[in-house]
């Protein structure tokens, strides 16, 4: 085997690169033909592929060296155009037993020339690995760490060392930490492997526990690779319990199409359920369809990435467009299991239905080959739909949205978000005065349930609601900073429905609430 760089060999300048590459062949495939290593194969392995096929001269060369392993020796008079002299009185015996092996983390930049039979026959996907793929790389990272017969909950000594090493966690725990492993690959768990035993290590005489404390805190330190892209997220911090009420029934039934998938899947796999491909939230605005998402990812412990349309149609190029999604599920699969959630999705995909009609009606080529990149990804038509990736999509414009998004297997689930009702106000209000900091005592001068009745805060949204907390609490600062009082006062009663009634909500006009809630 010989293994090589493609940054170190386009170090050695022009031609050179070249010359290097032919002798790496020629060297191998006279060892493979040679009564020493007879019968047996030669592998090269290029790391780093993209970096030497990129180029226009290197990757011509790979192709003729990979067309002379893929066909019948050439005689040695039949050599001397195509291979300098340094090669072509070599003996060609052996070129049939040579594999050549490519590694590449953007398939794109390999040329099209080389991807084909004869050449780079086959292309082989490497993913990510899952929860269970976790533990299994993680139980192999501690044995070698801790020895070749190291068993959790048993403590082991390793010869010539006086430091009594064990592993106190059991699978169960480990199981549950490589659940919150989204996104690691194996040389991320190795560095938070080797993070987690040295920190073990400090402060210790003589005896040493590897703990699952010790991965824990590790893991803050060493985070996955993949999420370091700034679109993408480790799972965030937004809980269910941030979203308050739940009218309608939208926040149970998000619920249930998130995280049954991943809590209950012996049942899903037992009764032959399909989980949903994607789903489709809409309602007015204002009514936290966006948090409902990350609440979603953040609750079931899974990445999160977040497209607009602003990043879908940054650039005025032809083809841009189409290329942003296939790399945004491309880098969500690579970070799954995630949630892909397209805010505003009539933007991107939809039209315009001025005249009436429900559906999407294509108003540039642009337009309609963002929508064909998009549902062939959604198809799983270069991948598979069981990649890991759920796809979330938060409109206030369904009407607009094509019908082929809105069948089964694309957007199987359709959940409206209505306004909140009184109880979900209350819910509302009490979560931003809590988040004003007003405690106990604070709270008893203030009215909640007046403020969440229908005659307050009726057809108010919660962007709305959370927006007159934010005035009022502007208000109560005015007051103090115009007072000569030097004890800095809380929102009281007044200040909240003051700026309650001086919104007007945007569902006042009944008309277009019915617009809303009158889709499907």
């Amino acid at each position: 085997m010989k293994s090589i760089r493609g940054s170190e060999l386009l170090g050695l300048g022009y031609g050179n690169t070249e010359r290097e590459l032919r002798r790496i062949f020629q060297q191998l495939a006279d060892e493979c033909g040679s009564v020493a290593y007879a019968e047996r194969i030669g592998l090269i392995f290029l790391d780093e592929g993209e970096a030497l096929l990129g180029n226009a001269r290197t990757a011509a060369q790979i192709g003729v060296l990979l067309d002379r392993m893929s066909t019948t020796p050439f005689k040695e008079s039949g050599t001397t155009e195509m291979f300098p002299s340094e090669v072509s009185n070599s003996s060609s015996r052996g070129w049939e037993r040579l594999v050549f092996v490519v590694a590449t983390n953007n398939l794109n930049m390999i040329p099209s020339i080389l991807r084909r039979p004869g050449r780079l026959e086959r292309e082989i996907t490497v993913d990510p690995p899952d929860s269970k793929k976790r533990v299994a790389i993680l139980k192999t990272l501690l044995c070698c760490n801790f020895g070749s017969n190291a068993k959790f909950n048993h403590e082991i000594s390793r010869e010539g060392n006086n430091l009594e090493h064990s592993i106190d966690m059991s699978d169960d725990e480990l199981d549950q930490f490589a659940e919150e492993c989204v996104g690691y690959v194996a040389a991320d768990l190795n560095a938070l492997v080797r993070k987690s035993f040295l920190s073990s290590l400090e402060g210790l005489r003589g005896r040493n526990s590897l703990t699952i404390g010790h991965l824990k805190d590790a893991k803050e330190k060493v985070g996955a690779s993949v999420l370091r892209d700034a679109a993408l997220n480790a799972p965030p911090k937004t809980r269910w319990d941030d979203v308050a009420g739940d009218v309608g029934g939208a926040k149970k039934a998000l619920r249930q199409a998130v995280e049954w998938p991943r809590l209950k899947k012996n049942v899903f796999s037992r009764m032959k359920i399909v989980p949903p491909r994607g789903i489709l939230l809409h309602g007015p605005p204002g009514t936290a369809k966006t948090t409902l998402a990350k609440a979603a990812a953040g609750s079931c412990g899974i990445a999160f990435f977040s497209l607009s349309p602003a990043d879908v149609f940054a650039s005025s190029y032809v083809g841009e467009a189409e290329s942003v999604i296939r790399r945004a599920f491309s880098i969500a699969r690579s970070a799954s299991p995630c949630l892909l959630f397209f805010d505003e999705i009539d933007a991107i995909l939809g039209g315009d239905d001025a005249n009436g009609v429900k559906g999407r009606q294509l108003s540039s080529a642009a337009e309609s080959r963002v929508l064909s990149t998009f549902l062939n990804e959604m198809d799983g038509v270069d991948t598979t739909v069981s990649d890991g990736v759920l796809v979330l999509g938060a409109t206030n414009r369904p009407s607009t949205l094509d019908a082929a998004l809105l069948r089964p297997g694309r957007f199987d689930k359709i959940i409206y978000v209505p306004p909140p009702d009184e109880s979900a106000r209350r819910s509302i209000m009490l979560l931003q005065c809590k988040k004003l900091g007003l405690n106990e005592s604070d709270m008893k001068n203030i009215d909640i349930n007046r403020l969440a009745t229908e005659e307050i805060s009726g057809l108010m949204t919660g962007a709305e609601i959370e927006g007159a907390c934010h005035e009022a609490a502007i208000d109560a600062m005015k007051e103090y900073l115009e007072s000569p009082k030097e004890i800095l006062g809380a929102v009281r009663h007044e200040h909240l429905e003051n700026a309650i009634k001086n919104v007007q909500p945007l569902l006042s006009d009944s008309k277009l609430l019915s617009q809303y809630s009158g889709f499907g």
